[in-house]
C-alpha cells in the first residue's frame, strides 16, 4: 500500500509478528533457564546425597569396628580369666583333679545346650 505521497506505509501485521517473535524468544529463554536450573539443582541434590551416604556409611563402619573391638576385648578377658581359673584349680585341687575337671568340661556338649536355648528363644519370642 502506498499513499498518494508515494511513501510506503508499514504493514499493520509487521508489529504483530515482531511482538510474537519477542514472546517466543522470551519463552525460549525462560525454558532454557528452567532447564539449566533443573540440571544444576539435580547435580547439587546428587552431590548432597553422596555426601550424606559417605557420612552415614563412615558412622556405621566405625560403630561396627567399635563393637568388634569390644567383643575382642571380652574374648581376651574371658581367655585370661579361664587361664587364671585353671591355674587356681591346679593349685587348689592338684594337677590330677584339675585335669579331670578339664576333661569333664570338654565332654559337655555346649553346642546341644546352645541349640536348646535358641529353640526355646524361638518358641517364646
Amino acid at each position: 500500500m502506498t499513499v498518494a505521497s508515494g511513501e510506503p506505509q508499514p504493514s499493520p501485521l509487521r508489529p504483530a509478528r515482531r511482538l510474537r517473535a519477542a514472546f517466543v524468544l522470551i519463552g525460549l529463554v525462560g525454558v532454557m533457564a528452567g532447564l539449566l536450573a533443573y540440571v544444576l539443582q539435580a547435580s547439587k541434590n546428587h552431590d548432597d546425597a553422596d555426601e550424606r551416604f559417605a557420612v552415614l556409611s563412615h558412622r556405621v563402619t566405625q560403630g561396627i569396628i567399635e563393637r568388634l573391638r569390644r567383643y575382642e576385648y571380652g574374648l581376651r578377658g574371658a581367655r585370661g580369666a579361664r587361664r587364671e581359673l585353671a591355674a587356681g584349680l591346679r593349685l587348689a585341687l592338684g594337677e590330677a583333679a584339675a585335669h579331670e575337671l578339664n576333661a569333664l568340661v570338654q565332654a559337655l556338649d555346649f553346642n546341644a545346650a546352645e541349640q536348646a536355648l535358641q529353640a526355646n528363644h524361638a518358641t517364646t519370642g
